[in-house]
Order: structure tokens, then sequence, then C-alpha cells
């Protein structure tokens, strides 16, 4: 790159001050060692922030995941950050919410995605989600656990176990702990399903569990969870 990522001007446009700005220059230079671990939590926490706000508003989940589309993605690279960096893909915006949730927290996270990134679905809403708990149904909180939570609580393990693996690494190990028949042979061991269940089931009732924790009681209480029912070892790659 013959110039130097305007990262003030990414921070106006997210409206998030980065405290390591290590964090936010990264994000903005693709290819760079590590940048590959912001974009793979970046998209993962930016589904479950869209998904959960959908999901608690009651908007269409075709409509949610359009949102978080990657032509969709380009569309707002190239209306809020393209002049400030010469890197030309959407993928940038997944790797500046891995920074600013990494420089912060998910709430904070929560907040630049729905107020800089994703206006049209609305603020972020804590309270909004803990009543939607009620409301959303078996298959709604099944696929909020599956596409949003889960995912992002085991690629945020991941990336803080091991902070220095290629993105290949972090891909394939989430792969390998959320696959159906582990997820369903969890689902059996701890009660949430019984035998007779087919794998599918017994997955969602591990799913639309998480789901739920997190809806009530936010990322922190879910995290623990996920990290217990899918017995998720806080050991780094060798």
């Amino acid at each position: 790159m013959s110039e130097m990522p305007n990262l003030a001007g990414v921070e106006s446009g997210l409206r998030h001050t980065f405290a390591d700005k290590t964090l936010g220059s990264l994000a903005l230079t693709v290819g760079r060692p590590g940048w590959g671990r912001l974009e793979f939590l970046g998209d993962a926490i930016l589904n479950v922030v869209v998904f959960a706000t959908a999901e608690s508003r009651g908007y269409p989940r075709d409509r949610a995941e359009q949102l978080v589309s990657n032509r969709n993605l380009r569309k707002i690279f190239r209306r809020k950050f393209a002049s400030h960096t010469e890197d030309t893909t959407g993928d940038i915006v997944e790797a500046l919410i891995g920074a600013v949730f990494l420089d912060s927290d998910f709430n904070t996270a929560a907040a630049v995605i729905t107020t800089s990134i994703e206006p049209s679905l609305g603020l972020f809403d804590p309270s909004l989600l803990h009543k939607s708990v009620t409301t959303i149904e078996q298959r709604g909180l099944a696929w909020l656990g599956a596409r949003g939570v889960v995912t992002a609580i085991v690629a945020d393990h991941l990336c803080r176990v091991s902070p220095t693996s290629p993105k290949r690494y972090y891909s394939k190990t989430r792969d390998g702990l959320l696959g159906i028949q582990r997820l369903a042979n969890r689902s059996r061991e701890l009660g949430f399903a019984s035998e007779g269940d087919d794998d599918e089931v017994a997955k969602d009732f591990i799913d639309a569990h998480i789901a739920t924790i997190f809806l009530r009681d936010g990322w922190d209480a879910a995290k623990p969870e996920v990290l217990r029912v899918l017995n998720i070892r806080n050991e780094a790659k060798p």
C-alpha cells in the first residue's frame, strides 16, 4: 500500500475511538498477520447482533440474512470506509467489528453495528432482547443459537486462547466443535434431548438453550454456558 489507512476517518464512521489503535489499523490492512482473526471474529459478532436484534423485533429471518450478506457488506464498505483505505473488500467491515469487539466489549460492538453499520435494524436493546424470550418460538431460538450465539462465542473463545493462529485453524476447529453429531451427543448426555430424538432435534435443544440465556441474561452469561455445554477447555493451540 502506498498510503497508510485513515484510522481517524474510520473511527468517525464507526462512532468508536479505539483505545488500542493497532487493532483499528490492522482491521484496515487485509493480509497482514492477525487480520484474518479480526475478520473471522467480526463475522461471528455481526451475525449474532443482527440476528438477535431482528428476532427480538419480529423481522423476517431472510431480511437478517440479507443484511449480513457479502453483497450488503460491500455496499457498506463502499459507502462508509472505502475512502479511508486502499483495500477494496467488504470483509474489512467484519474485521472492523472484530477490532471494536476486542477493543471494548460485546455491547459496545453491538451498539456500533446497529448505529453505524446496520442502522435500519434499530438500536441494540438488551431490555428488548430480554422481553423477547417469551415471544420467540422454539424454532427461532434454535436458529438464533445456531446461526448466532453459539458460533460467535466459540469464535471468541478460539481467537482469545490462540490469538496468533491463521483463520483456517479457527474455521476448522469451530466446525469440529459445532458438528451436528457432537452437539447431538452432548445434548443427550446433558439431558436436553432423549435417546429417541434425531440428531437435528437434539442439537436444536442446545442451540435454543444457549439463545435463551443470551436473550435473558446477555453475552457474559451465555459464554461460560456455551463452554460448559460444549465441553470446551481453555487450551491454546500447541
